[in-house]
């Protein structure tokens, strides 16, 4: 989803510098009308394990060097 997003804007930008308006226009209308509420019902990123590596850090017993 990240590489379409990315592609799709570089696209934008190149329509933009050179000049032709009606086409960025038509994939700015896309990306807003199609691809944003897609996007705003996916679920947020987690990293994995983050969590559990700093519950683990912070349980352990002092002394312990951790």
């Amino acid at each position: 989803m990240v590489q379409l997003i990315n592609t799709t804007f570089a696209v934008y930008e190149m329509h933009q510098q050179s000049g032709r308006t009606r086409e960025a226009q038509r994939i700015r209308a896309v990306v807003e009308q199609q691809l944003a509420p897609f996007t705003g019902t996916m679920p947020k990123a987690v990293l994995v394990g983050a969590e559990q590596q700093s519950r683990t850090l912070w349980s352990s017993p002092p002394g312990t060097g951790c």
